[in-house]
């Protein structure tokens, strides 16, 4: 279970421009995979611990594209970002996102979202 966000743009970034923009939060750390285009894991640079996960960049179907889309021409790329939930079952069930994890994911997506004059969209809110 995660919380998830996507990112929509007109272009995908290379590897080295995600990582870029993954490490412009100086506490982030992440590794570009050229043969994807993503970066995969981020991580804590301190700790190196799992902070959120990047999956991306993916083509968007047209029928796809999110209502909140405002731009004149539809996005053709996407990135999922997901946050781990922390699962509480010592008093029924519950979860929910580590408040530092999502803040460094939500983060990330408003800076990627600037770069590809792109969107974040909440799939949460």
């Amino acid at each position: 279970m995660s919380y998830d966000v996507e990112v929509y743009g007109q272009r995908a970034m290379t590897a080295r421009e995600l990582v870029k923009t993954v490490k412009a939060d100086r506490e982030l750390t992440a590794k570009g995979d050229r043969a994807t285009g993503g970066v995969g894991e981020v991580g804590w640079k301190c700790s190196g611990e799992h902070c959120f996960h990047v999956d991306g960049p993916m083509e968007v179907d047209p029928d796809e594209v999110p209502d909140e889309w405002r731009g004149n021409t539809p996005p053709t790329m996407f990135y999922s970002i997901q946050v781990p939930y922390l699962v509480d079952t010592s008093a029924g069930f519950s979860f929910e996102a580590d408040p530092r994890q999502l803040s460094a994911a939500l983060g990330f997506a408003s800076r990627l979202a600037d770069r590809l004059d792109g969107l974040v969209v909440d799939l949460q809110a």
